[in-house]
């Protein structure tokens, strides 16, 4: 028992020992690498220190040199990391298009999809409406009372267009007309035209022609005071005068009206048609442009229901103009050299907007004097398109595509 003893003590003092070196050896490893990171972390240091007096140097030379130079790149660096910070992670509400069937003559066509507001819509949050997917509106710009006839602006008119026009949204005004003669209708052209010429106005002025109950034009076709022929005729001439200046005409009706009281077979001869039918389909006769699908759609921005549209763009022959009374002496943009400067853009959260060049021969055209540009299906990954439209000399309209990923 005494030598097991023995034994036991000396391998106890062998394990003590070993222990011993093992942590005299394990200190040592962890003081070594102690050592090295030290030195790495002085390297890192060195260089951060050298970048900054680097840094600090080019910032006195710049500022000496240029002082106007230096502010305007500290204001566009500012600016920048603003903008990619505000709108890197940014995730907008979308709207939810629905189900609807598009008629088989719209198949290989641009769906473009937007809203018509009013009054009755209040403050709109119109940067929350385009980032949504809504591409275009048609607002309100005034109306004729159904009782004496009076002319009115809308009173969310200003606000509306300016706001629209600032957030990217394709624009086009309306006015609901009660006219019930030729004489009417042009009252209610011209005042839709004194609305329109000082904003940037790029789809129709329309006519917004629909029955009332107990209003003047319902009960003058109800006494028969009005004929189909009659109805056409001031719808032509509210169209006629607003092409004659230069814009683009369109009249507005739901389905029962252009069937049953406009002849639309007649009137898709001289102007667009904006037809309204709340269904899964359309079943038009006539040839339409605009589809008002529902009048209780969701779009974020906007408290409460609001009118969906579809408009129908041929993306291969492009949008014909119907306006002004020189069109057939203005050359149609879709013969000129036109391309989108950039077709691969990156999606960081805002709406994507690619310069455009348009030239004639070897001759560039100049944005806002030969056309202009707008964006649609630009605020998500895809395909987007600037619609470019002549205006001046130049006339219609065009769809270029480009890739945002």
């Amino acid at each position: 028992m005494a030598n097991t003893r023995e034994k036991t003590r000396v391998k106890t003092s062998e394990k003590k020992s070993d222990g011993n070196r093992s942590t005299r050896s394990s200190r040592s490893s962890r003081s070594s690498r102690h050592k090295r990171s030290n030195k790495t972390s002085n390297k890192i240091t060195k260089a951060i220190k050298s970048k900054l007096l680097t840094f600090g140097k080019w910032i006195k030379r710049t500022f000496k040199k240029s002082p106007l130079k230096f502010i305007l790149v500290i204001v566009f660096v500012v600016a920048g990391s603003y903008l990619i910070i505000t709108n890197a992670f940014r995730f907008h509400d979308r709207i939810e298009t629905g189900d609807y069937t598009h008629a088989e003559k719209f198949d290989n066509y641009l769906i473009i999809e937007g809203i018509d507001v009013s009054y009755a819509q209040g403050d709109i949050d119109w940067k929350a409406v385009k980032n949504s997917g809504v591409d275009f509106a048609f607002i309100r710009a005034g109306y004729r009372s159904t009782d004496k006839g009076s002319l009115n602006v809308d009173e969310y008119f200003y606000d509306n267009v300016k706001k629209a026009e600032d957030a990217g949204v394709m624009v086009g005004l309306y006015y609901f007309s009660q006219a019930i003669t030729a004489k009417e209708a042009q009252e209610e052209a011209e005042a839709l035209i004194d609305l329109a010429k000082d904003y940037d106005v790029q789809l129709p002025l329309v006519m917004d022609y629909e029955k009332a109950d107990g209003g003047r034009l319902s009960n003058a076709i109800s006494n028969g005071d009005i004929s189909v022929w009659d109805l056409n005729q001031i719808a032509a001439t509210f169209t006629n005068v607003v092409e004659k200046a230069g814009y683009e005409s369109m009249v507005y009706a739901n389905y029962d009206f252009l069937q049953n009281y406009l002849d639309g077979e007649w009137l898709d001869d001289y102007t667009n048609i904006w037809g309204a039918q709340y269904n899964t389909s359309a079943q038009f006769t006539c040839n339409y442009q605009f589809w008002q699908c529902s009048d209780s759609w969701t779009v974020p921005g906007i408290e409460g229901n609001v009118d969906h549209n579809f408009w129908y763009f041929d993306k291969a022959n492009g949008w014909a103009s119907v306006g002004g009374t020189d069109s057939e002496d203005r050359t149609s943009i879709s013969d000129l050299n036109v391309s989108v400067k950039d077709n691969a853009v990156k999606y960081i959260g805002f709406a994507k907007e690619p310069g455009v060049k348009v030239k004639k021969g070897w001759r560039r055209l100049w944005n806002n004097f030969s056309y202009k540009t707008a964006y649609v299906h630009n605020t998500k990954e895809g395909t987007g398109y600037a619609i470019v439209q002549g205006i001046g000399k130049y006339k219609d309209m065009i769809a270029v595509p480009f890739e945002i990923s």
